[in-house]
């Protein structure tokens, strides 16, 4: 088809920039919830924590990267972006994402704490496989210019072109030399 966005796999003429906004909205707040859920699993043993400490530290990773999604795409606190600013690009995003997939992935197979928690990890981890994929082909960058809109571009910190060609904004990293580095 002539004009079609082939950005991936054929599909490019579908706008599932949303539902891959949402769904990993959806998925960090599931991940921060089983993530508080398994810490709790853990210490329900008196010597839970002290037999697996390094489960109680993956699972504090998973729930506080599950809060990490829900900030970078929602664009939302300034100061979080501002730090973390690789959220704010799609194909980083989608790698972070694939990273805590990684993780409740390998915390839901190892079998480490009750089966209930386990097989939580194990649909969150799956989840973040579909999504990881979903945000690497149609997720927006979060781009300052762009007003919240969705912008498929690929480029973190590229300027917006207006109907009269650049808008002549400097990119985020332009303007603070710390982003540069």
């Amino acid at each position: 088809m002539e004009g079609a966005d082939d950005r991936c796999c054929g599909l490019g003429r579908w706008n599932l920039a949303p539902l891959s906004k949402w769904g990993n909205v959806c998925l960090g707040l599931y991940f921060a919830v089983v993530g508080v859920f398994s810490i709790i699993s853990i210490f329900t043993l008196l010597s839970g924590a002290l037999a697996s400490p390094i489960g109680f530290v993956l699972f504090l990773w998973i729930a506080v990267f599950g809060v990490f999604l829900v900030f970078g795409e929602l664009d939302f606190p300034e100061a979080f972006i501002r730090y973390f600013f690789f959220l704010r690009g799609a194909y980083l995003r989608a790698g972070f994402i694939l990273f805590v997939c990684t993780l409740a992935l390998t915390a839901g197979f190892t079998g480490s704490i009750s089966s209930v928690t386990n097989v939580l990890l194990l649909i969150g981890g799956f989840a973040a496989l579909f999504f990881g994929i979903l945000c690497f082909c149609y997720g927006a960058d979060h781009n300052e210019e762009s007003d919240g809109g969705f912008e498929s571009s690929g480029n973190v910190g590229s300027k917006v072109s207006g109907a009269s060609g650049a808008s002549g904004k400097q990119s985020a990293s332009v303007r603070n030399p710390v982003m540069a580095i």
